[in-house]
């Protein structure tokens, strides 16, 4: 693994409903991007559409409070992120 999985290792990400983790990147000079934001969702038979309003809204309030000019957000149909 990389610099990623050396701080979700180092930070205990797990991937748990609300648990997130900025990874910056900006002093990185292979990035292309400057910061990764992981966001647990949970036990994928308790996710829901409240879940996704909360992961929503935390992810436009930090790329906000960043100040970033491009957001990506990959979805992953079907794929559970716990258990």
């Amino acid at each position: 693994g990389g610099l990623i999985q050396a701080q979700i290792k180092e930070r205990g990400f797990k991937g748990s409903s609300g648990q997130h983790l900025l990874i910056d990147l900006s002093k990185s000079p292979s990035a292309r991007q400057k910061y990764i934001l992981l966001v647990g969702l949970g036990d994928y038979r308790r996710f829901n559409g409240r879940t996704v309003c909360g992961l929503t809204f935390l992810i436009l309030e930090t790329a906000s409070k960043l100040k970033v000019q491009k957001l990506t957000l990959p979805v992953f149909p079907g794929r559970q992120s716990e258990g």
